[in-house]
């Protein structure tokens, strides 16, 4: 069985899965009466074969990015609840973008198992940037909420010229075949 895309609509490793259950279930049923043994070949299973790799080693790798940026700011901060609490907006993305993609039935593919990748390494740039800054206040003998304060008007600013060059950039992906 040949896929790609059927009516400009990419078929996904879901899509093939769905298909070999469906012709599995035809030649146990009605073509191998006698319980021949089969099994599936070609471009198709060894793409959903790959997909399946890229997909466990992408959920591997968020993890361990998470868990490693946690000992880096750790590393940095020296405080247990910094480097907690800056996880938060970095898995609150991921967790994000993939809940969406789970309820609107967008199939994890290739080029969506990559975004994550993408989301830790932009926004622990920033989280970076911003945890510094704060930090920064505090040890002025700014209050926390001063410190904060100061950082969005500072820190922040840049963060969001940083962010907007990022997503602009990646933006222009909109215009390609890139899916």
């Amino acid at each position: 069985i040949r896929t790609g895309s059927y009516k400009d609509r990419t078929l996904s490793s879901a899509n093939d899965r769905n298909i070999i259950g469906i012709v599995n279930a035809h030649l146990k049923d009605t073509l191998n009466p006698k319980g021949y043994k089969y099994f599936f070949v070609g471009t198709g299973i060894n793409m959903l074969i790959l997909s399946d790799y890229i997909v466990s080693g992408q959920l591997l790798s968020i993890v361990s990015s998470i868990l490693l940026i946690m000992l880096i700011i750790y590393f940095f901060f020296k405080k247990k609840a910094v480097s907690l609490i800056s996880m938060i907006p970095l898995a609150g993305a991921i967790f994000i973008i993939y809940g969406l993609m789970g309820l609107l039935n967008i199939p994890l593919d290739i080029p969506r198992a990559i975004l994550a990748s993408i989301a830790i390494g932009n926004g622990v740039d920033e989280t970076i940037h911003f945890l510094r800054a704060v930090g920064s206040y505090v040890n002025q003998g700014k209050t926390f909420r001063q410190a904060i304060q100061r950082t969005y008007k500072e820190a922040g600013t840049a963060i969001i010229y940083t962010s907007m060059a990022v997503i602009f950039g990646f933006a222009v992906l909109t215009l390609s075949s890139f899916t």
